[in-house]
């Protein structure tokens, strides 16, 4: 582990010549047309647009590696989607650009899971597997810091300190944690080229997150004058979660032109909660009275607070069921610009780079 100080940016340069790393294996191995294979994993809970080293924006440098050969190389993004900043809009706004600029020529994922909450993980995992040489390059980037200019280097020597620890070196073998690592960039990039190829997955996470809806529903509607306060609390956080999540899932599926419609409707109805409040007051169930005491909710305040969360939710609940569903089947019809390019992109590449990774995770040797 290294410790980057506020006015120190060696945690940027650690990033940067990871990915400048990762740039020219590539470059050679398409200059000798290698049978090659090269997979960017990136993980952050925030993305600034602005973030430079000598002159060089991350997010172009990002795309200086993926342009050398879409085809070769495999760029999986994993961050938070802008909606859950709603009560903070210029860090919307920059979170937005970032993914914008990403979204076209990566497999940018905001929401994976139900179970999941916040994608706090930040790395940098660069793997360049050259069949044609049989040899692995593999490269990380680990730490507490997002991809911001105060959290990766010293602006004005004002930065943040942080840790994080990097590290390259040359493989002729992937090990099990290689293959952990791979497994979930195969099943987040075929779920997210799913979602935009196949009408009838794409329908059947819609229907698994409209039941999430209905369940939260009847969990909090059930009888609540006979719910402890420890009950009531447990109801209302979990609708909170639901509906923070419910804003990323629409911000996820396909067809910008009808859910930033949706969500903005959502959104002037009733603002989510900042997904950082939210993350301190969940608790075991076990232990809520512990929480509801340092807060001094009574029963009577819980049961205010779900009223309108409820309202909330179950808006989004009718706009998933009456307004989304009818239009997966024409569901291209609803995709903006930037959407219309990625799913160009899915067609020409997604088939090859699932292959590749099949290929590569059931080879033990190169």
């Amino acid at each position: 582990m290294r410790i980057k100080e506020p006015d120190s940016d060696n945690a940027l340069w650690s990033l940067y010549n990871q990915l400048d790393l990762a740039q020219d294996k590539l470059a050679n191995c398409v200059s000798q047309n290698h049978d090659s294979t090269a997979i960017l994993y990136i993980s952050s809970l925030i993305i600034s647009p602005t973030v430079v080293f000598n002159g060089t924006k991350l997010l172009n440098k990002i795309s200086d590696v993926v342009s050398l050969s879409p085809q070769r190389c495999i760029c999986l993004v994993r961050t938070t989607s802008p909606k859950h900043f709603a009560r903070t809009p210029w860090m919307r706004i920059l979170q937005q650009k970032s993914i914008d600029f990403l979204r076209d020529k990566c497999y940018v994922v905001l929401y994976s899971k139900q179970r999941e909450f916040l994608n706090h993980a930040k790395f940098f995992l660069h793997y360049h597997i050259c069949r044609s040489e049989r040899i692995v390059h593999y490269g990380n980037f680990y730490g507490s810091t997002n991809l911001t200019q105060v959290g990766l280097g010293n602006p004005s020597n004002r930065g943040n300190y942080e840790e994080y620890a990097t590290n390259h070196r040359i493989k002729y073998r992937l090990s099990g944690r290689d293959q952990s690592y791979l497994s979930e960039v195969l099943d987040l990039i075929r779920h997210k080229a799913s979602l935009y190829t196949d009408a009838k997955y794409l329908s059947q996470n819609v229907l698994d997150h409209q039941r999430l809806l209905e369940h939260i529903l009847h969990q909090a509607l059930e009888n609540p004058n006979r719910f402890s306060r420890r009950k009531l609390y447990e109801n209302y956080t979990d609708l909170q979660r639901t509906y923070i999540q419910t804003l990323a899932f629409l911000d996820e599926i396909p067809g910008k032109n009808l859910t930033q419609k949706i969500i903005e409707k959502l959104a002037s109805f009733w603002l989510p909660m900042s997904p950082s409040e939210l993350e301190m007051m969940i608790v075991d169930p076990e232990y809520s009275e512990l929480v509801l005491d340092d807060l001094d909710l009574s029963k009577d305040s819980i049961r205010g607070l779900t009223k309108e969360s409820t309202e909330a939710v179950r808006n989004a609940s009718i706009s998933l069921k009456e307004e989304y569903q009818p239009a997966i089947e024409n569901i291209d019809d609803y995709l903006d610009q930037k959407e219309t390019v990625f799913l160009e992109f899915l067609k020409k590449n997604s088939e090859m780079h699932l292959k590749k990774l099949r290929q590569i995770m059931s080879t033990e040797e190169m």
